[in-house]
């Protein structure tokens, strides 16, 4: 008569959790997978839209710099904002993206948009690091965000029309998307902007007045603020 083997509570623990581990490593394989062809695709899309928008008589960028512009915004992508309701007779719980799907995720055309895509913002900031507050590409394929590629490939082209010019990706809040808020208050959607730009020192002269005159307001808010507490 076969005897049957009966583990510890120990041994069990030690199985399921290698069993767990395996699981985990398999799924952040098969999602690094993903996001090496996703960072293709993006990649591609994006260096399309600028060239054309730069030959282009009619386009954004010409008409930017005949009005003498330092720079214009070409992109514009949304963080990931979704929330969890509850619909149907069965009331199951449904999660809904608050933000549009074009602009927020990539997706492969033979996958499945809610379980493979991968957010947008990802790809062109890298991975936020809770610890730091940071943005890392460490993780991201090549090393390196989709723009950090794409400026590479701007810079070594001479012959290109984008010669000389760099992307630059700023943050942005859209006023006619609202989205819940931690406090539980509508906030205004946060994107990214994915600005071109040809005149670089101009640029970051720019920046800084924009941040100087920022720091100002939000002095005179906090004075305001404790002015009428008083």
């Amino acid at each position: 008569m076969e005897t049957k083997t009966v583990m510890s509570l120990t041994e069990r623990a030690s199985v399921a959790r290698a069993s767990r581990d395996a699981n985990i490593r398999e799924a952040i394989k098969l999602r690094q997978e993903r996001q090496s062809i996703h960072h293709v695709l993006l990649k591609a899309s994006m260096y399309a839209t600028l060239r054309h928008e730069v030959e282009a008589e009619d386009g954004v960028v010409n008409e930017a710099v005949n009005k003498g512009h330092d720079s214009v915004s070409i992109f514009n992508y949304y963080v990931p904002v979704n929330v969890k309701t509850k619909e149907g007779e069965d009331k199951k719980e449904h999660v809904e993206l608050m933000v549009p799907y074009e602009q927020t995720y990539i997706c492969g055309p033979d996958e499945d948009r809610g379980k493979d895509s991968t957010p947008i913002v990802t790809l062109i900031r890298g991975h936020y690091n809770r610890k730091t507050a940071e943005f890392d590409s460490s993780k991201l394929p090549g090393k390196q965000t989709v723009i950090e590629s794409i400026n590479k490939d701007i810079n070594e082209d001479k012959e290109s029309k984008l010669s000389g010019c760099v992307l630059k990706v700023e943050k942005g809040y859209d006023k006619n998307i609202k989205v819940p808020g931690r406090d539980g208050h509508e906030r205004n959607a946060a994107y990214l902007r994915v600005m071109l730009v040809w005149d670089i020192e101009c640029y970051k002269e720019r920046q800084k007045e924009n941040e100087a005159r920022r720091i100002e307001r939000r002095i005179e808010y906090k004075r305001s603020t404790k002015s009428n507490k008083v």
